[in-house]
């Protein structure tokens, strides 16, 4: 009620500093015509319309006449405008509940909401960004663990490559020489042939004789191992005493060819003999090597 009774106390008060306005305006505006009137019933002076006006002019009348319109017409906007504003507060306060009221509590309620979900979305939101962060660091991990492993592989291939650059060793080669009967002579003049590991005297003429395609013919195998012919010349072909004998190295040995294992740098020489090796320095009364140095 306090605040109706001061928003019409307000419009009283307005208008009365209004009607206050508009009466000293009228008082002056009076007292003014009177004197114009005055002037303009002196029969001693004859004014044009031009010299009113004049008149007029300079004492402001027309100027004031004017102002009291203007002032009568805010005089009354203003009248209207309080009328409104007070009928607006008697309206408001006659309601049983305000709408503003309402409309401030359901925003505050709306605003404490929103408030409460972007609080309760904000540690949601707190927890995507670290997991999305620890996934990061994890494909980041995973990445330098696969670079580094390629990079290891990489070192691997490349070491690998550098062994097979590697120039190979030498390969181990022996000496090998086939000499006939005397009338036939040299079979297979001096070269050198390569040898794997294991390999007997046996292996190695088998081998070299197949390649250079050079008859070759045994019997036997291991320590019972022997050699009837090569280039078709066999034992006993040269009296009852004749055959095929080896040597290495200048000696005679006193096993097979199919046992005897061979070295790097050897020189294999197969001889034809047709005195029991006598004619050839390998008689078993020269004795035989049992490969002892």
């Amino acid at each position: 009620m306090t605040r109706k009774k001061l928003i019409i106390f307000s419009i009283l008060l307005l208008a009365a500093l209004t009607t206050v306005i508009s009466l000293e305006v009228i008082s002056k505006n009076s007292a003014l015509e009177a004197t114009v009137e005055q002037k303009l019933d002196d029969p001693q002076v004859v004014v044009g319309e031009d010299v009113v006006q004049g008149f007029k002019k300079e004492t402001g009348l027309a100027a004031k006449e004017n102002r009291k319109v203007e002032v009568e017409e805010e005089a009354e906007q203003e009248a209207n405008v309080a009328t409104s504003e007070s009928f607006e507060a008697d309206t408001v306060l006659d309601q049983p509940s305000s709408p503003s009221v309402n409309t401030s509590s359901t925003e505050s309620q709306e605003t404490k909401t929103n408030r409460s979900k972007a609080t309760s979305t904000t540690p949601k939101s707190q927890e995507k960004k670290n997991s999305q962060t620890t996934e990061n660091k994890q494909v980041t991990e995973k990445s330098k663990q696969e670079k580094n492993s390629a990079y290891k592989e990489d070192k691997k291939e490349d070491k690998k490559e550098e062994k097979k650059q590697e120039p190979a060793p030498p390969p181990e080669t022996v000496l090998l020489t086939i000499i006939g009967s005397p009338d036939i002579g040299t079979i297979l003049a001096t070269v050198e042939v390569e040898i794997v590991n294991n390999d007997t005297v046996l292996e190695v003429l088998k081998r070299e004789t197949r390649a250079r395609q050079i008859h070759m013919e045994f019997r036997g195998r291991g320590a019972t191992a022997y050699v009837e012919g090569i280039n078709n010349l066999y034992e006993f072909d040269r009296g009852p005493g004749s055959g095929w004998m080896y040597s290495i190295n200048g000696k005679f040995p006193n096993r097979s060819a199919g046992i005897w294992p061979v070295k790097a740098g050897e020189h294999i020489r197969w001889l034809y003999t047709e005195d029991l090796g006598k004619d050839i320095g390998g008689g078993v009364d020269d004795g035989l090597w049992d490969g002892e140095d």
